[in-house]
C-alpha cells in the first residue's frame, strides 16, 4: 500500500492480500522498518491491552520519522 498522509511523510508498506496494514515498509525519508508480530507468543486471554495494533505502530513510525533516532524514539514511546 502506498500512503500519502496529509502533512506527514509518504510511505509504502508491504501488506498481505486482504490485510488491514503492513508490518514492513519504507518512507520517503529512507527509513525502512521490518518487524514481526510474534504470533507464536500471543498474550494470555486475560492479559490487558498493550497498546496500538502492530500495523498502526509501523504506520506511525513511517509517517513521522526522518532519522533513525526519531524512529527509535517513536518505537520506545509507543
Amino acid at each position: 500500500q502506498v500512503r500519502r498522509p496529509a502533512g506527514k511523510i509518504p510511505y509504502l508498506t508491504l501488506v498481505p492480500a486482504g490485510g488491514p496494514g503492513g508490518i514492513n515498509g519504507i518512507n520517503a525519508a529512507g527509513i525502512t522498518l521490518t518487524s514481526s508480530l510474534l504470533l507464536d507468543r500471543l498474550p494470555a486471554a486475560d492479559a490487558p491491552p498493550t497498546g496500538p495494533l502492530h500495523a498502526i505502530r509501523v504506520a506511525r513510525v513511517l509517517e513521522s520519522a526522518r532519522t533513525l533516532d526519531e524512529a527509535l524514539d517513536l518505537l520506545t514511546r509507543q
